[in-house]
């Protein structure tokens, strides 16, 4: 994620189809709605999201390499088809993000000037920006200016997949939801050049709950025609719709989701029981502090 060994069983995102398997029920998460129906623990039906962590365990297990850095390598290479932004729309796509950099409140910037502030971010980012010819391939950071929270403050992430050619409308989406909601502690968009080569083309990273991320989905949805979205969602993630996906973290948790759950999954394989591996997914979610019955949500 290798040689002539036979290739191991695909792993199968929520919402696709394999081998014949009927389509997936729209009343779970499969549509282009944000709204998901929620079983009576509260939770919405963890069976999709328990059937990928499976598939992505049994790959893993094929390919026989179950290291969690194998494990996430399976996760980032299943990618939403699309077509991606030609090169030569890449420049007014950096200017159109550029421009939105300290409107409303909005600081933007590359995301490996994390940590850096004040003259030196702006000065940075401008330079990174205008001038560099790898700027189109990395992830932007919106933030309200000034605001700083800790690392824990951050309970979930919405992921977003859209089309490529609506990168600009994506930008300009997250710059009004970052601006005028305080649950979002910080957000990022792929640079036109990223979009649609990774597991998502944006993230909320939220201090809410389930609820209020619905509420966001909404919002989000409202602003982007229905077309902008693709029907993608990461393993192990709740879907709220078509190209809407929600996950928690545990205040443990400080990486990114698929490096998380690759992490519990290599401790699942490790599990030299008699156990079935679905039971094994199970505890090894449970004492990671997840929702066995519906692993994108944190125990309560």
């Amino acid at each position: 994620m290798k040689s002539a060994a036979p290739a191991g069983p695909r792993l199968i995102r929520q919402g696709q189809t394999h081998l014949g398997r009927m389509p997936l029920n729209i009343e779970e998460g499969q549509g282009s709605s944000a709204t998901t129906s929620v079983q009576k623990s509260g939770l919405p039906n963890g069976r999709l999201v328990n059937s990928s962590i499976l598939q992505w365990a049994e790959k893993a297990k094929a390919n026989g390499n179950t290291s969690s850095g194998a494990l996430y390598q399976i996760y980032a290479k299943e990618l939403p088809r699309v077509e991606l932004l030609p090169r030569a729309e890449h420049r007014a796509c950096l200017a159109h993000m550029y421009k939105q950099n300290a409107k409303d409140g909005i600081s933007i910037w590359p995301q490996f000037l994390d940590g850096v502030r004040g003259v030196q971010l702006k000065h940075d980012t401008k330079e990174f920006m205008m001038n560099n010819p790898k700027a189109a391939d990395e992830f932007y950071k919106i933030e309200r200016s000034g605001a700083q929270f800790p690392d824990e403050a951050v309970k979930a992430r919405l992921t977003i997949n859209v089309k490529p050619q609506f990168q600009k409308a994506m930008v300009d989406a997250a710059v009004r939801l970052t601006a005028e909601r305080h649950d979002i502690i910080t957000a990022k968009v792929a640079g036109p050049a990223k979009i649609g080569t990774l597991t998502d083309a944006a993230v909320f990273y939220v201090g809410g709950d389930f609820s209020s991320a619905q509420t966001l989905a909404k919002e989000l949805q409202a602003l982007l025609p229905e077309d902008a979205f693709i029907n993608h969602t990461p393993a192990g993630m709740q879907s709220m719709g078509k190209g809407l996906c929600y996950a928690e973290r545990t205040p443990q948790d400080r990486t990114s989701h698929g490096m998380s759950r690759a992490s519990i999954i290599e401790s699942a394989l490790a599990d030299t029981s008699m156990l079935s591996l679905e039971k094994k997914l199970r505890n090894a979610f449970k004492s990671a502090g997840y929702n066995p019955d519906n692993p994108a949500f944190r125990l309560e």
